[in-house]
């Protein structure tokens, strides 16, 4: 079983954008819109030790 992991880009200068990428196997990912960063809750992400954020799963 593989994890998603949480991944926020920018788009042509607008954004940051957030996504789910889900390993998909034999190297592809699955990449799910979830919406603005700014507009998603707070209960999405949980930051690690290393300041990243990470889904809750």
């Amino acid at each position: 079983m593989t994890l998603p992991t949480i991944v926020q880009r920018e788009v042509n200068g607008c954004g940051p954008y957030a996504y789910r990428v889900t390993y998909a196997g034999d190297g592809e990912q699955d990449w799910e819109y979830l919406g603005r960063v700014d507009e998603l809750p707070t209960s999405l992400f949980v930051e690690d030790v290393d300041g990243d954020c990470e889904e809750v799963a």
